[in-house]
């Protein structure tokens, strides 16, 4: 997809880019409700829970003079970068730009290919 296009890119269970009034869903890179709680302040309660919380927000503290950003902040940090960029070269106009969508056809062959081997090796 034109990284011009892209209007918002907002970060919960999963990735959700939006472009236009469509959304494009990345399911590989989310963030869990265990670190939206965390991020949040909430404590767990529920069979003692809570000290597990504290002592695990204490073994990931980084040093005074470190700086820590989450993989999920990262790419939608990055994301947002990237588009950036490319408005600016394209002088700030989005523009009518279509998304491509495309088959992945060596990775379906390649299912289709597994597939095959997995049910053959049952009747060999």
């Amino acid at each position: 997809m034109p990284l011009a296009a892209i209007d918002t890119v907002t970060m919960r269970q999963t990735l959700n880019v939006w472009v236009g009034e469509q959304r494009f869903v990345c399911i590989g890179i989310g963030q869990g409700i265990r670190s939206r709680r965390k991020d949040r302040g909430d404590r767990p309660s529920l069979l003692g829970t809570s000290r597990w919380h504290e002592f695990s927000e204490m073994a990931k503290k980084a040093a005074p003079d470190q700086t820590a950003m989450s993989y999920q902040s990262w790419v939608v940090v990055r994301i947002e970068e990237l588009v950036e960029q490319a408005k600016k070269a394209r002088g700030g106009e989005a523009g009518a730009h279509e998304v491509r969508r495309s088959l992945a056809v060596p990775e379906l062959a390649l299912l289709a290919l597994t597939a095959v081997a997995f049910v053959v090796t049952f009747l060999v």
